[in-house]
Parts: structure tokens; C-alpha cells; sequence
């Protein structure tokens, strides 16, 4: 007996609109809680910085940022909620799990967690940032640019950020200025949390991101007179050895270059060391790191440090770098940051390396 084919029925319009009240009450309730929970901790920290000037730890910083952007604050375990809360309201992901369903769904969630170069390939904006500062900057960036009408996808901002430091935290008023207010979504679909693609679209949207960056970034720096573009470089025409860097290991890299820029020990000879720092792992730099790579002098030994790896390929970074490039590179992968000391260490090792070869290191 053959068996009978059953169609399946269309979701009815009345149905759709039922689910989607159920819904908003839902997130209407998350939203309250979610809000007294934050403002609390929020308020502190925005005392400290205007009164007390104490440095801000990671997690103040990041409340901060919801509070002047007006943002709603969603978890891990409210997937759904912080989904549909995006399709009316400006909204904040702690995790970076579940972002393939934000940009499968094309929702401008900005997602804050760990290891954000293990999620390069699911359609969001990433950024690394190198301080607190930067990371409020691209939290606040990340907003602006995400909700333009042309890209609406997720951004993801990695906080791999251990210390508390001074902050300048901008005004709610300037903030509203430069954001603008979020625009609801017209979305007649519902929000699925399954067989979402990352399609076509998304890469469109990207080379969209791409554009918007240099943009967004000149009018940053002249409103509140900081900025970071794509990538960073310094001292790269007359280096000896170049490291490219990202994330909290910026900052290591920086003080061993100046520490040998500049030796205290008599007789010591300064050594030229050059940096190449990226900043925005997606859109990936292509063109900005293949311009930094003209400038190294073909002698110069070029070393990578990774605190992101790919089982069976290495440094995430190293792989992404070695993609546009012939030039012969170094790995140096670690999951932990990595302090002066082991900087010098890796910088040591480069010199000593015969002419024409590389090595690949896990440092413990």
C-alpha cells in the first residue's frame, strides 16, 4: 500500500500573531528583571569613573556600556527572549554561543565572551579588543554599525580582558547622538532557533561592514579623540623581527618592544622591533595587512602569537595571516596571556633562527 502524502498546513496569520503576543510578554518580563539586576552595578561603576577616577574592572565596563546605549542585557540561557527583544529593542548577548542563530536570523545583537576568533566563520563583526577602553569602544561601535539598515548582523566583541584599569566612559546624551535610536525590525517570520544559514546576504552585509568601519571610526575619533582602525603598526620599515598580535597580548608585545628599544643595561645595543596589531578580525584585514607585510624588510623574521587555536591547524591567527601571504611566518599558540618575559623569550628565538626558516611553538 503506498502511503498517503500529507501536506502540511500553512501557519495560520491569527496563530503567528497569538504566538508573537505570548512572546513579547515574555520578553517584556526579562526585560524588568534584567534591567534591576544591571542598574544597580551600573550606577557604581559610573560613579567611580566621574567622582573617584578607580580603575574599572571588565564587568563594570561592560555594564556601563548597557546603560548609556540603552541596551537590554540577555544570558546564555534566554536565547529566545533576547531574540525576539531585538526585533524592537537594542539588545546585548553575554556569550558567544547561539550566534549563528542571530545571524542566520539577521538580528544586530552584540555578543561579549571569550575566544571570539572560534566563531569567525558565523557571520558576525569582530573585534579584539586591547583594554577596557576598547573594549567599551567596540561594544558602543559594534551597536552602531550592526544596526545600520544595509548590514543587520551580529557583532562580537572578545573579552579576554583580565585587569581594571581607568576608563573614560562617554555621556548617555553624546552616546544617543551617535547611535541614534534603535529601529524595530520588520520581520514577518518568526525567530527560529534552527536551520538558520549563513547565506549569500551575510556576505554582502559584511563587505557592507568593511565600508562602514573607516566611516564610523573617523567620526569616533573626532567626537571623543580615540580610535583604533582594522589593524595597528608600528616601526615595521626598519625591524629586525615583526610580531602580529591581537587582544590582551598587545600590551606584553608593546612593553617588550620598548624595553629593547631602549635597553637600561650599559653596552646594550636597542633592537628594532615592529608591530602588527589587528584589531578587526571580521571583515578580515586583507588589505590593511597585506600593505603592513609590504613594509617588512624582506630579512625580517616574522613571528604570530595565537591565544586561539584550531585542532589540527595551529594559531587561528597565524592560519588566517598565512592565507594572504608568501612570506615565511613563525606560530607561537598559548591559551594563556602572555607576560614581557615570554615575549622577549619569543623575540630571542626569532633572532636565533637560521635565515629562511620557521618554527612552530605551544608555549605552556
Amino acid at each position: 500500500m503506498a502511503k498517503k502524502k500529507t501536506k502540511k498546513r500553512p501557519v495560520k496569520k491569527k496563530n503567528v500573531r497569538k504566538i508573537k503576543k505570548v512572546a513579547k510578554k515574555r520578553v517584556k518580563k526579562m526585560v524588568k528583571k534584567q534591567k534591576k539586576k544591571v542598574k544597580k552595578v551600573v550606577k557604581t561603576s559610573l560613579q567611580k569613573v566621574k567622582v573617584d577616577g578607580i580603575p574599572l574592572s571588565q564587568k563594570e565596563v561592560f555594564n556601563a556600556s548597557i546603560e548609556i546605549s540603552g541596551a537590554t542585557l540577555f544570558t546564555r540561557d534566554n536565547v529566545y527572549e533576547a531574540a525576539m527583544n531585538a526585533l524592537e529593542n537594542r539588545t546585548v548577548y553575554e556569550n558567544i554561543e547561539n550566534l549563528d542563530v542571530f545571524s542566520g536570523s539577521r538580528l544586530p545583537i552584540v555578543l561579549v565572551g571569550h575566544n571570539a576568533l572560534l566563531n569567525r566563520d558565523n557571520g558576525a563583526m569582530i573585534t579584539l579588543p586591547e583594554n577596557n577602553q576598547e573594549m567599551i569602544d567596540d561594544i558602543l561601535i559594534c551597536h552602531k554599525i550592526c544596526e545600520n539598515k544595509n548590514v543587520l548582523i551580529p557583532g562580537l566583541v572578545d573579552s579576554g580582558i583580565l585587569l581594571s584599569e581607568n576608563v573614560s566612559v562617554p555621556s548617555k546624551q553624546s552616546i544617543e547622538k551617535f547611535i541614534g535610536k534603535y529601529k524595530p525590525l520588520q520581520k514577518e517570520e518568526m525567530i527560529s532557533l534552527t536551520d538558520n544559514k549563513i547565506d549569500a546576504d551575510v556576505s554582502l552585509a559584511m563587505a557592507h561592514v568593511r565600508k562602514l568601519i573607516a566611516k564610523t571610526n573617523e567620526k569616533w575619533m573626532k567626537k571623543f579623540h580615540r580610535g583604533v582602525g582594522m589593524i595597528e603598526t608600528e616601526g615595521l620599515e626598519n625591524a629586525k623581527v615583526v610580531l602580529i598580535v591581537y587582544g590582551q597580548n598587545s600590551r606584553s608585545t608593546k612593553k617588550a618592544i620598548m624595553d629593547l628599544a631602549s635597553p637600561e643595561q650599559e653596552g646594550q645595543k636597542p633592537i628594532n622591533v615592529g608591530l602588527i596589531r589587528v584589531h578587526i578580525a571580521r571583515p578580515f584585514p586583507i588589505d590593511e595587512l597585506t600593505k603592513a607585510l609590504e613594509l617588512v624588510p624582506k630579512k625580517a623574521k616574522i613571528g604570530v602569537i595565537d591565544i586561539s587555536s584550531s585542532a589540527g591547524m595551529g594559531g587561528i591567527m597565524f592560519s588566517e595571516v598565512s592565507s594572504i601571504t608568501s612570506r615565511k611566518m613563525s606560530s607561537y599558540v598559548s591559551s594563556k596571556l602572555l607576560g614581557t618575559k615570554n615575549i622577549l623569550d619569543i623575540i630571542s628565538t626569532l633572532l636565533d633562527l637560521p635565515s629562511g626558516e620557521s618554527e612552530t611553538l605551544w608555549i605552556e
